[in-house]
């Protein structure tokens, strides 16, 4: 990289900088300019950006979870203009070193990105990154009616707290927790948490919606979450469906 840059934090006052940064990723669909307002707000997260001879070129944005045991990285950015220069190595590396140093309760970095994404993989996987999981996140737009529960199964569809969801979870034999729940992680919109933790999910989402689906029995067959989140096109919900391989408890969730 060529010129004066440094990192330091975001203030509501870039907004505009970050609206120009963003406008030509995702063909001028990212949601990090709508995003941005709450993420300073939320003594949750931090948010850093890369400025270079006076210009903002790039962002990087944390979340501490799990207790604060754990960091989310997400929403890095770097202006198309910049790109493939080596800001996004600076980003990653000063910000890593920040993490180290000044978040002493965090024992492990977490981050997610589309599988098509080749550069963010390519940058994680030099970091030392590990691919755990791979999930799929479905963006809802109003008028919502497709959230309501099928007809016939209303009654196998409960809405439950994080801690509920947490103990319905710990109840199930190992070999279908493991199933229902791939290596301990459940993603809420595009923040992984650790499902020893699932009760912290009210911390970092306090709206959050959890929907259990349950057996005659009464026991956990799948799990739902939904948030609200601000997109492009205006309030929209985020949902993440969980089953254990049956389609049905799929259609339960997003009929």
């Amino acid at each position: 990289p060529s010129g004066s840059s440094f990192i330091r934090g975001l203030e509501l006052s870039d907004l505009p900088s970050v609206k120009e940064l963003c406008k030509g990723i995702y063909n001028g669909m990212d949601t990090v300019p709508f995003m941005l307002p709450a993420w300073l707000a939320s003594k949750h997260d931090h948010t850093f950006g890369l400025i270079v001879d006076g210009r903002l070129v790039g962002i990087r944005c944390l979340k501490v979870i799990d207790g604060g045991r754990t960091v989310w990285s997400h929403s890095m950015r770097i202006h198309p203009e910049m790109q493939r220069k080596g800001y996004a190595s600076i980003l990653r590396d000063e910000i890593d070193k920040y993490i180290s140093s000044s978040l002493l309760s965090v024992v492990r970095l977490r981050s997610c990105t589309t599988t098509d994404n080749d550069a963010s993989i390519k940058l994680s996987r030099r970091a030392g990154a590990i691919p755990h999981i791979a999930f799929k996140n479905i963006i809802l737009e109003p008028p919502f009616t497709h959230l309501l529960p099928y007809t016939k199964m209303e009654s196998f569809l409960k809405c439950v707290s994080p801690q509920e969801l947490e103990s319905m979870i710990n109840a199930l034999p190992n070999e279908e927790r493991d199933k229902l729940v791939p290596r301990g992680l459940i993603p809420v919109d595009w923040t992984i948490f650790d499902a020893k933790y699932i009760g912290g999910v009210l911390k970092t989402f306090p709206d959050v919606k959890i929907y259990a689906g349950l057996d005659r029995n009464g026991n956990l067959v799948s799990f739902s979450t939904l948030i609200k989140v601000v997109a492009h096109r205006g309030e929209a919900v985020s949902m993440a469906v969980f089953a254990r391989g049956d389609d049905v408890h799929l259609s339960m969730h997003l009929f």
